[in-house]
């Protein structure tokens, strides 16, 4: 049975933005992204028990919503092994369009340099999924739909998620690999202009259609997937900051399984950050007082 650890504080800065999170295997450590109040994207990366101290990315300008979306995946190329995943940041320019860099390897001095997603406008942060290859990259359109495009060592077209699924706010997208499914699905989940939760399911061929988990949230959901020895089964976490600013987590193992409060008095005027490191649900929010505070399911 999995149970919370309890809040603790990522030190040394501050930020008025939502954090983001991504992973890169066991070695290759869990990895924290915010802006800070000087406007500087800073990474810490957390591996072998430790935080590693706070990191400079590629200056990019102006930016604008969460800090950053990350992705990692693995290559077969002899090159990298599973713990060697490649490290893809994503973030919303003024203007709207989406910027990407791209770190190969752990260890390595320099970033390939940031780059335009094409014809790409959003008025929200995007989303990414994790772990998952080909990379899937999620927007809120100019029209408040939901759109998409692949990477496969290069970008295809956009396309939209069919239905009416609209939102004001960044979406959240994660996978189940096989579990209770035969093959791989990635859940979206958005934040529906009434403020109530919806959700939907591709499969590789068709979409599930939109429906509502219940619950509402005044900001942006953040959505993984977990497995390890503290799960008996592969499950989709979804949490979201609630109308009373607390933190609430809701489970999917083919059905939602309701809404809990994540204890420990956590409370957040933004959206969360969500990942599976390790078999474990790591949780990040900005605190109130604008440090970054983590919580550990496992």
């Amino acid at each position: 049975m999995a149970d919370w650890l309890g809040w603790k504080t990522v030190d040394g800065l501050k930020t008025n933005l939502a954090p983001g999170v991504s992973h890169r295997g066991a070695s290759g450590g869990l990895h924290l992204f915010i802006r800070d109040l000087d406007g500087r994207h800073m990474r810490r990366r957390f591996g072998a028990g430790e935080w590693d101290p706070w990191r400079e990315l590629p200056p990019v300008g102006t930016t604008t919503d969460k800090a950053l979306a990350a992705t990692t995946f693995e290559v077969d190329t002899g090159a990298l092994t599973a713990n060697d995943g490649e490290l893809l940041v994503f973030l919303r320019r003024p203007g709207g369009s989406i910027d990407w860099n791209r770190h190969r390897k752990e260890g390595a001095t320099s970033w390939d340099g940031w780059k335009t997603v094409p014809v790409g406008n959003t008025p929200s942060g995007p989303a990414v999924v994790n772990g998952y290859y080909p990379v899937m990259l999620f927007a809120r359109g100019t029209d408040d739909g939901i759109h998409y495009i692949n990477w496969d060592q290069g970008w295809g077209s956009w396309h939209k998620i069919p239905g009416d699924g609209k939102t004001f706010d960044t979406p959240a997208a994660a996978f189940l690999s096989g579990g209770v499914f035969t093959n791989d699905r990635i859940h979206v989940v958005v934040r529906g202009t009434d403020d109530v939760l919806y959700h939907n399911i591709y499969d590789g061929d068709d979409w599930s259609g939109w429906g509502g988990i219940g619950g509402k949230t005044f900001s942006a959901p953040a959505l993984t997937n977990v497995n390890g020895d503290a799960w008996e089964e592969e499950e989709v976490h979804l949490v979201v900051r609630g109308t009373d600013n607390q933190l609430h987590h809701a489970v999917y193992d083919g059905e939602w399984n309701g809404w809990s409060v994540i204890p420990g008095g956590g409370i957040t005027f933004d959206a969360p950050a969500l990942t599976e490191y390790n078999g474990d649900l790591w949780l990040f929010v900005r605190g109130t007082d604008d440090f970054i505070h983590y919580n550990v399911l496992g």
